[in-house]
């Protein structure tokens, strides 16, 4: 088994990892320095924590290898997983490769176009779906692309093809023949194939393979405090999520899948990770639920809980800028609110929030960092396994996506300011897919990222937008909505944006509002009201909207004014279509439902 060692100088509060090159040798390696007994995975089942250890883990993952090959699976062949995370994702994951299969991961909330397209595109054999509820609600498709014995249930155990009625065979009849079948597997076999549409577009066939995976985590895992406990929710179909648990499992940590997103708040509070990854909408809820509790108290309780979170937000991450008499305040701070706040909203032992998906407000950034739950903010493609840079415990500045991996390289284009990368995680090809493959690469090399960013002085990466997303107005100018949107987003008042006038006359905006502060603003100001749909079109609402964005069409150009907006009385969602699993606004799909009130808008 070949090892990769981090060997370069870490502070005190972190390790020597041992990564290995290839994502079958994770197991091994674990059981081999942490043992069989710690618990590797739990979940929350009807309000109970069920947990894994290591050793029975590894034995359930064995036994499904095992049913796999006397079923005649080869390696090479395709097998997908529908489900949402559960322990039973990780076994099946780790199950197929290790015979040399490919992991086909598909979101159970995904429109049925996109499930045709890629069920045929990727040939998958064989499909592991969560439940009998989810299966009936794709079952045409199912059923035309895949034989009806090779389609499994992860949770009904009452059928017979069932993930549980293969644990209960405990089947140990080719363990010769599974240990032959994982010597053949090379770290530069494709491990799995994820299907990113993006935010526009069919779905491309991402095809990574083992040391892509890897390498990628060898790069960034010594960047992060030594935990114990993590919390997971965002879907391991991402590759983000998914790298993040491979990740936790070489360090020995224990990870904790939450019962669904309703519960994320209790189930930290409950467990107490010392970590968990995130995207910004989450965060941003986080710190609006926090600001509307504190707005609700009266008096010098009030006064001195809004002072001790406004320091917050001007804290400095680098440490540099803050000064002693900064630095006493803010003790005085944590002492009489923010530690409070901090416990009651992440638990005692949160170490550090993984972050990503979308910008991140540099405020948010100041303001959890200065409470000692620094949000590590970080920027990756599904194509590039997915790190490309990220800030940690020894390099951190707000506003930046941190700096690159030691093992990538990048470069910004000086044609568009593309940010261009090359190493060993990133993609060597699209599956089945020549002319993207063409498109994706330039003539030496490297990967074509399709944002817009720079270096700054101090060696981090800096995002300024999707290539694609820039438009121009009719008087001429170039619009990046993204950018104006990240700015946007930084109020609380706002929940989502989008920013549109291409071939207008000037910028617009859709606005999802933050109706936890609406409803504050109508209480504070006796105003009435029956629903959303009435108080989006509330005058004096409304006019403090336009407050809003007259203050934040001061730091926009002259052809960047919002000149106009319309309040939408619906939150977007993943399942209503409107964002991507990792939360990004979908343009097309937006602009066309939204299609009426962009048009009042001009």
């Amino acid at each position: 088994m070949n090892l990769l060692i981090i060997n370069k100088l870490i502070p005190t509060n972190m390790k020597i990892i041992e990564v290995t090159n290839r994502t079958i040798d994770i197991l091994p390696t674990y059981l081999k320095k942490y043992g069989g007994n710690r618990v590797i995975f739990s979940h929350k089942h009807k309000g109970d924590w069920i947990s894994y250890s290591g050793e029975r883990f590894n034995q359930l993952v064995d036994t499904l290898s095992i049913y796999l090959i006397n079923r005649g699976f080869e390696k090479g062949d395709h097998i997908a997983i529908m489900s949402n995370n559960n322990p039973e994702w990780n076994i099946i994951d780790f199950a197929v490769q290790q015979i040399g299969a490919i992991v086909i991961p598909i979101y159970p909330n995904i429109s049925h176009n996109e499930l045709s397209y890629i069920v045929e595109h990727s040939k998958a054999k064989m499909i592991f779906i969560e439940n009998e509820r989810l299966y009936q609600k794709y079952k045409n498709i199912v059923d035309n692309f895949i034989d009806t014995d090779n389609i499994f249930f992860i949770k009904d155990s009452i059928y017979d093809n069932s993930l549980s009625s293969i644990f209960a065979s405990n089947d140990t009849s080719c363990l010769k023949i599974l240990e032959q079948r994982r010597e053949r597997i090379k770290a530069e076999d494709i491990a799995t194939i994820i299907y990113t549409s993006g935010t526009s577009g069919i779905p491309k066939g991402v095809a990574l393979t083992h040391v892509n995976i890897m390498s990628n985590i060898n790069a960034y895992l010594n960047r992060f405090p030594v935990i114990k406990v993590a919390l997971s929710y965002l879907p391991l179909t991402h590759i983000l999520e998914r790298s993040t648990q491979y990740s936790r499992i070489i360090s020995g940590v224990s990870v904790y899948y939450n019962e669904n997103i309703g519960t994320i708040m209790r189930d930290i509070t409950d467990i107490n990770p010392g970590s968990f990854s995130t995207v910004p909408r989450v965060i941003e809820r986080v710190y609006s639920s926090i600001i509307k509790k504190v707005s609700s108290l009266k008096g010098l309780k009030k006064t001195i809980s809004m002072w001790a979170i406004d320091l917050a937000t001007k804290y400095d991450v680098t440490e540099q800028n803050n000064g002693l008499i900064y630095n006493c305040k803010l003790h005085i701070a944590k002492t009489l609110v923010l530690n409070k706040i901090k416990k009651s909203v992440l638990g005692n032992h949160i170490e550090f929030i993984s972050i990503g998906g979308a910008a991140v407000q540099p405020m948010l950034v100041r303001f959890f960092t200065a409470i000692g739950a620094p949000l590590f903010e970080g920027y990756g493609l599904s194509e590039t396994s997915p790190v490309i840079s990220i800030n940690g415990i020894n390099a951190m500045k707000a506003g930046t996506v941190g700096k690159p991996c030691d093992n990538i390289d990048v470069r910004i284009s000086d044609i568009d300011n593309e940010i261009l990368v090359k190493g060993p995680s990133v993609i060597k090809s699209y599956y089945n897919n020549d002319k993207l493959n063409e498109a994706s690469f330039t003539e030496d090399g490297y990967f074509r990222t399709g944002d817009r960013g720079y270096i700054d002085e101090d060696g981090f990466l800096v995002l300024s937008g999707r290539i694609k997303e820039i438009f121009k107005t009719s008087m001429g100018k170039y619009i990046c909505p993204s950018a104006m949107e990240n700015k946007l987003n930084e109020s609380i008042w706002f929940n989502n944006t989008m920013v549109v006038g291409e071939y207008q006359k000037y910028a617009a905006a859709l606005i999802v509002p933050n109706f936890e502060m609406i409803e504050l603003y109508c209480k504070e100001n006796d105003i009435e009201y029956i629903n959303n749909q009435q108080i989006v079109k509330n005058k004096c609402v409304v006019r403090r909207y336009q407050q809003e964005i007259d203050m934040y069409n001061k730091s926009f150009g002259t052809s960047e004014q919002i000149n106009s907006f319309v309040l939408l009385d619906k939150e977007w969602t993943i399942d209503g279509g409107e964002l991507t699993p990792s939360y990004k606004i979908k343009r097309d799909i937006i602009a066309e439902k939204y299609s009426e009130q962009i048009d009042s808008l001009f």
